[in-house]
């Protein structure tokens, strides 16, 4: 069973699909929507007023520091707004950075995870400014870099800053913690619209219901690493298990929003258990390693049907994984249909390990390539992508593609968010919903 779920209908999505099993130019696919969809003023029409004087630049800035960045307005048509930030720096300040994704692109240079924007500097002020075009369920994380050169891409990832008018921020990385990301500790300001799917209020740091940590040893891997669980107030019905487990545990919402969804109905009570990703070898261990998926089959599953009152039937299990982990849980499906009854991957990064590619845009990574050659997996498959992650949105469409030829049982998600943790606690929420819509 095929299925497509998307936040929007397909005509109003970003881009316009390919075709199945075929490669594609993505550079000229963004270009022939990219006139419609992302063509921007180079200021909202406020700044654009308040620019006329320095004195009512001022004041417009002066209202977003009581009320709030970033300033939405009305765009050419109800479906989309315009979404206004503004800056103020010193005066030998020569360029200022926006730091993330902001708007749709497929090219080389914006496929970094963390793309920067230059704004622009509003004339006889110090004041900077940047207006762009975005659909009404955007989500996405921000930080903001002043520099007098050319800043490097460890330079942004390591300076950047939360925008000081936005007091919407993404959950810090606790200090006492080495980083596994370079500028990991630094929160993100967030901008949410008013169509951002389970769009809320959530809680201040500290709040809300607590993870008990617990310790894991794998003789296949030789070594230890912390795991995070999580128990519903009713008899779980489901496991799910996923990677990343520090980042989940300590820059989400995530039992939050998962514990209002099964009061709800929504989704069946789920035992949780968010397995950490050790630094300096997480994308040696993801990126397709063979012991390492050996290891959460034959000792991670293992080590949590003995240990918790959890359901034995495997097809209850959910495996999920982002980023890197979205890649390791595909892989495992592959190599290890029997382990675990449902897969979500979200933002999987499948143009690792590279295989053949003939134009260098990286449809064809190995995985990809492996899912084509093989035999239909039975595993249960959602696959989820954000709009604004550039050229991961081709290759998770190719495997897409591939999946849908194979006839896989499948369910598919293009969201207009970025690749956030912040973005995929939400999407998340999707993704079990679509791997649970059957069970009794």
């Amino acid at each position: 069973m095929n299925e497509a779920h998307h936040s929007l209908a397909d005509d109003r999505s970003n881009t316009a699909p390919e075709s199945p099993l075929t490669q594609i130019n993505a550079e000229d696919l963004w270009a022939a929507r990219r006139g419609s969809r992302e063509t921007s003023p180079p200021f909202g029409p406020k700044l654009t007023a308040a620019s006329a004087s320095p004195k009512s630049t001022a004041a417009l800035y002066a209202h977003l520091e009581r009320e709030g960045a970033p300033l939405v307005e009305d765009a050419d048509d109800p479906d989309h707004r315009l979404v206004t930030l503004m800056v103020k720096s010193v005066p030998d300040i020569r360029q200022v950075h926006l730091f993330g994704q902001l708007v749709h692109s497929s090219s080389r240079t914006a496929d970094a995870l963390q793309p920067s924007t230059p704004m622009v500097r509003i004339a006889g002020t110090d004041y900077w400014g940047l207006t762009f075009r975005a659909r009404r369920d955007l989500r996405t994380t921000y930080r903001i870099m002043p520099s007098m050169s050319d800043p490097s891409p460890i330079d942004l990832m390591s300076g950047a800053r939360a925008d000081p008018l936005n007091p919407r921020r993404t959950l810090p990385t606790p200090e006492d913690e080495p980083p596994r990301v370079v500028g990991m500790h630094t929160p993100d300001s967030i901008i949410e619209l008013d169509r951002a799917p389970h769009a809320r209020t959530l809680p201040a740091e500290g709040e809300g219901t607590k993870w008990t940590r617990h310790w894991f040893a794998s003789s296949l891997l030789g070594n230890t690493r912390r795991g995070w669980t999580w128990a519903p107030q009713a008899e779980p019905r489901g496991v799910l298990v996923i990677h990343d487990g520090y980042d989940w545990s300590q820059r989400t919402h995530l039992l939050c929003l998962l514990e209002e969804r099964m009061r709800s109905g929504e989704l069946p009570p789920l035992f949780v258990v968010a397995v950490e990703t050790l630094r300096g070898i997480s994308t040696r261990e993801l990126g397709c390693d063979e012991t390492f998926t050996e290891a959460v089959v034959t000792e991670l599953l293992p080590w949590i049907a003995s240990s918790w009152a959890v359901p034995a039937d495997r097809k209850r299990w959910i495996l999920a994984g982002q980023s890197w982990g979205g890649l390791n849980v595909m892989f495992t499906a592959l190599c290890h249909p029997e382990a675990v009854g449902s897969v979500i991957s979200q933002s999987g990064s499948f143009w690792y390990p590279f295989a053949t590619d003939p134009d260098g845009f990286g449809e064809y990574g190995w995985l990809i390539e492996q899912f084509r050659d093989a035999a239909a997996v039975p595993t249960r498959i959602h696959l989820q992508v954000g709009g604004l992650e550039g050229h991961m949105v081709t290759v998770n469409r190719h495997l897409r593609d591939v999946l849908c030829a194979k006839n896989c049982d499948l369910t598919w998600a293009e969201t207009n968010d970025n690749h956030s943790w912040y973005s995929w606690q939400f999407s998340l929420l999707d993704g079990l919903r679509s791997v649970t819509r059957d069970w009794q």
